[in-house]
């Protein structure tokens, strides 16, 4: 496939991404105005983790690396065999149901062991809430694997766009849960009983919706689940064989984020509450721009890797790895540095509202800032063990994972060691070290594999698109300090003017003026640049 049909395919998933993540990114602004910077939130931050780690350990993690592979690999053998073209991925869904709904079962039974294991014991004030938070809450894993199955299959058929909108309804619903939820409150005090309630199962109603509106694109595209319990002699036991390593692979990217959670309660309980919630913010803002571009990206390429690897196309599916590479470079290279300068103004536009306060905004984008430099080395690893994974290798990436978890476990456990005030910037610097590590090893390991990669060529053109960025962001700084100067009517010109706090005394639309104006100038002053330094990509997209 040409690199256009690899855009138009990523397009069709960029616009529904981009969609759901500007809903999401509301949905977190309505919680944070609810919940504010408080135990409840944080309580609910760790909960509304829990199904979501969950998931990732018994399924998730299987069915973003090597479900797709498998699908594409059945299709085929249906194909030669005059099969059905269905019967395997409805033997998924039922097994899928089936293990969820027990797993479920156990963690609400487990709900306070859970909580206890994320850093919340018996003896912290938000244990008891949090439990019950993961008691409603849990229930999401069903659905999760529902929605996250039909998105394979959907996929491995070049039907994108379903998949990609499905989360707008979840946000849309949890949106008017907490909206609904902040106009009858006549308080900000925490939470009652019934306000938890109300909010953990609206949250959880939400993901039921996002699975459920996948029912009418999967009938289009060919699909109809019916329950199937042949399980033997049909080609499982590679899936069983796989999924253990992929299993491996979660559990150990789930040890590094339980240790980071624990180090960022560990910050509320020496600083202030709200500590693990503005990381937590800023760990979203972090997989936003990710979300929309490489996530795109990667959803488009990984039916096409697996296609090539399927019939042993090993130069086609190095090329959809350089292709995937410059294209993220492209898109996230220019963000992360933005972040350097637009994190905090971005922030404090949208979280200074309600409980949350200006000055946890303000520490947000800081945070944001800190950890932007690994934007590209995080979508740059995931790629990489994507093209084990096509291959039908789960042991590699599962390896590679152990090197990324050992340095962010121990730079978050060192984060220990900073002042309380820096101990939640530094994790998100770790995290970011991790992948930057990691990205440099799945090269190494994918060369000793498959051969030269081409990697001197991309590298070539990453510069370039770096060099375009910070020209756009020397351009956007002067206009920033002036304008937050002239706004705020304090000298901007210092340290306190580039880390965002004469933006506390200025209005929303003032922020939003500095934010959309510098912005601006950044955005042409890369593109100036990127064409006046012949970036191939960049000058294809802009003809497009």
């Amino acid at each position: 496939m040409s690199q256009g049909g690899l855009l138009r395919s990523a397009g069709q998933v960029a616009a529904g991404t981009l969609m759901s993540r500007i809903t999401g990114f509301a949905r977190t602004l309505a919680l944070a105005a609810l919940l504010g910077s408080t135990l409840t939130n944080d309580a609910y931050n760790v909960a509304n983790t829990l199904p979501n780690m969950v998931f990732e350990l018994l399924l998730g993690g299987v069915l973003t690396s090597v479900i797709v592979p498998l699908l594409v690999r059945a299709e085929k053998d249906a194909e030669e065999r005059g099969g059905d073209p269905n019967a395997y991925a409805q033997r998924l869904f039922t097994l899928a149901t089936l293990g969820l709904t027990a797993a479920t079962v156990v963690g609400m039974l487990a709900s306070g062991l859970l909580v206890t294991m994320m850093g919340l014991g018996p003896s912290r004030p938000n244990h008891g809430t949090a439990t019950l938070m993961a008691v409603l809450l849990l229930p999401q894993m069903i659905f999760y694997g529902i929605g996250a199955l039909a998105g394979a299959v959907l996929n491995t058929r070049e039907s994108y766009r379903a998949f990609a909108w499905a989360p707008v309804l979840n946000n849309i619903v949890v949106i008017l849960v907490a909206v609904g939820m902040i106009w009858l409150r006549q308080d900000r005090a925490e939470l009652s009983t019934t306000g938890v309630v109300v909010l953990s199962v609206g949250t959880t109603l939400g993901i039921v919706a996002q699975a459920l509106v996948l029912i009418p694109s999967w009938r289009k595209a060919g699909f109809r689940w019916k329950w199937r319990t042949d399980f033997r002699g049909v080609g499982l036991g590679e899936l069983r064989s796989l999924a253990g390593w992929v299993l491996a692979y979660v559990v150990i990217g789930q040890i590094g984020f339980i240790v980071a959670t624990n180090v960022a309660n560990v910050a509320s309980a020496r600083l202030t509450p709200g500590e693990q919630s503005k990381w937590t913010y800023a760990a979203l803002l972090f997989q936003l721009p990710y979300g929309i571009l490489g996530v795109s990206l990667l959803t488009a390429l990984m039916p096409k890797m697996s296609r090539a690897a399927r019939d042993h196309d090993w130069p086609r599916v190095k090329e959809y790895l350089a292709d995937g590479t410059r294209l993220t470079g492209l898109g996230l290279i220019p963000v992360s540095v933005a972040f350097w300068l637009l994190a905090v103004p971005l922030t404090v536009l949208f979280f200074d509202v309600g409980a949350f306060g200006g000055e946890a905004a303000r520490s947000t984008g800081l945070i944001l800032a800190a950890a932007s430099f690994g934007l590209l080395p995080y979508a740059v690893t995931l790629l990489q063990l994507r093209v084990f994974f096509a291959a039908k290798d789960a042991r590699t990436p599962s390896l590679v994972m152990v090197g990324i978890v050992a340095v962010r476990i121990v730079l978050s456990l060192g984060c220990l060691l900073l002042p309380a005030r820096y101990i939640v910037l530094g994790l998100a610097v770790a995290n970011s070290v991790a992948f930057l590590v990691g990205a440099v090893v799945g090269d190494v390991v994918l060369r000793r594999r498959f051969g030269r990669l081409g990697t001197g060529a991309v590298l070539a053109q990453l510069v370039r698109i770096t060099a375009a960025a910070l020209v756009g962001v020397a351009l956007a700084t002067p206009v920033y300090l002036w304008l937050s100067t002239l706004l705020s009517g304090v000298d901007a010109w210092n340290l306190e003017g580039l880390t965002g706090v004469p933006l506390l005394s200025m209005s929303k639309l003032q922020i939003a003026t500095v934010l959309a104006v510098a912005a601006a100038v950044g955005l042409v002053g890369f593109v100036a640049a990127g064409i006046g330094l012949r970036i191939p990509d960049l000058r294809r997209l802009v003809r497009r």
